[in-house]
């Protein structure tokens, strides 16, 4: 864990499990991973009320990976990118952790 502090019990479980199950997912991409964290978790913020968004300028994959200390977009944004890998191709088009390509 990289010692974020998020609301809910359940978010941790799911990185920890993540690293239970392959440990060298490192997080990378960290767009991918915390999109799915949050979305199991069912934590959305509402594109509707982030200006960003609302300008029509979504970040990048490149600001979505970004540190933590750098950028905090992945969080919120990240639920909708798991909402729209589920509408797409269903929930199990979201990545199993235990199927990550080795390195």
């Amino acid at each position: 864990m990289d010692g974020r502090s998020r609301e809910g019990v359940t978010y941790p479980s799911s990185e920890s499990g993540q690293m239970d199950v392959n440990p060298r997912f490192a997080n990378e991409p960290r767009w991918l991973w915390e999109s799915v964290a949050l979305w199991e978790n069912g934590e959305l913020a509402d594109p509707r009320t982030l200006d960003y968004m609302v300008a029509g300028r979504p970040p990048t994959l490149e600001q979505l990976n970004a540190d933590v200390t750098a950028s905090r977009q992945v969080y919120e944004v990240g639920y909708t990118i798991g909402e729209f890998v589920v509408a797409r191709g269903g929930k199990e088009a979201l990545p199993p952790v235990g199927r990550r390509a080795p390195r």
